[in-house]
């Protein structure tokens, strides 16, 4: 499985588009309240790109069946 990471700086192995960025920007007006566990605000506009095989984790709580291939 791979997974890409958001990322907000020049580390990204896949840059952000033009279609990403207008998502973003979505999203900021949609999730303009939204804060993140740290209690920092999330802003999508500040994200640049997504970096291949980043280290990720599951969301506390989510966990995934033995033997799952999915």
């Amino acid at each position: 499985m791979k997974s890409f990471v958001a990322v907000t700086d020049s580390s990204f192995t896949l840059p952000a588009t033009d279609v990403d960025k207008k998502i973003f920007l979505r999203l900021d007006s949609i999730y303009k309240d939204w804060t993140s566990i740290n209690k920092r605000q999330i802003k999508f506009a500040d994200l640049t790109g997504f970096k291949e095989n980043g280290q990720t984790h599951m969301p506390l709580g989510v966990k995934i069946a033995k033997g799952s291939t999915k």
